[in-house]
């Protein structure tokens, strides 16, 4: 049975991949790290007949938390056959003159250093397995694309591109695959704690001048946990809707 530890549970992207993988009837189990919306969290869960959903509040911003979420984890003896990194921050548009270091640190602690943590656990136990499947969400800022005035958005991702690439190397000989998927803009809620961003001014971004879907990105995903993907590894996929990158 595949089990799959998922970040970003409360995301709309999570969500409607839980329901794919409900929807076709794949029994598996998800471990999912959530900060929020956990009444919709439930909701799904008591939806669910095939995918068993397990829900751990955790909050990434802090290593302590971070660290003490996956002591859990070892402590039930999990061991994921996929891990789908989804957690992100919402974008913080600034000026360069305006850059906050403590901006671009919570987006490094958030979606940096929780994977890693993350990837130092498990890599080593699926390499004892021989197989195992790593699923980033990246951005279509790492394929040349990256949006005004937004230097530590795109300096994490950037960063999060290198963890994928470093990874996939070095487990790839062991049958592990780590690949990344870059949306543009997505058309998905952001917490109401989320810097303002109109969406004019991220639609702009886009080479189609319209949001991905969450159902577009979750093809992407679905294909890299696929054997479609058998030979696809430290690769940056991309779902920006644009043909020149």
């Amino acid at each position: 049975m595949k089990t799959y530890l998922i970040t970003g549970c409360a995301s709309d992207i999570a969500q409607d991949y839980i329901r794919l993988l409900e929807n076709r009837r794949e029994d598996c189990v998800v471990y999912g790290q959530y900060r929020g919306n956990q009444e919709t969290l439930q909701e799904l869960q008591r939806s669910l007949r095939h995918v068993k959903l397990k829900l751990y509040y955790c909050g990434l911003r802090s290593g302590e938390e971070t660290e003490a979420w996956i002591g859990a984890l070892r402590e039930e003896h999990i061991v994921p056959t996929n891990i789908l990194h989804l957690v992100a921050v919402p974008p913080y548009r600034a000026k360069l003159e305006n850059f906050d270091w403590a901006v671009f640190e919570n987006d490094v602690n958030v979606q940096v250093r929780s994977l890693a943590l993350l990837l130092k656990e498990y890599l080593p136990r699926m390499a004892e397995k021989q197989m195992g499947n790593v699923v980033v969400l990246l951005s279509s800022c790492t394929l040349g694309l990256p949006p005004e005035r937004m230097t530590s958005y795109v300096m994490a991702k950037y960063a999060l591109l290198g963890l994928v690439i470093s990874t996939a190397h070095e487990y790839g000989r062991y049958g592990i695959r780590v690949n990344g998927i870059s949306p543009s803009a997505l058309n998905i809620r952001f917490p109401e704690d989320a810097p303002p961003m109109s969406r004019e001014e991220l639609e702009v971004e886009t080479m189609l001048k319209q949001y991905v879907a969450p159902r577009e990105a979750c093809q992407a995903i679905d294909f890299l946990f696929s054997e479609r993907s058998a030979y696809i590894n430290g690769a940056n996929i991309n779902v920006a809707g644009n043909t020149d990158t």
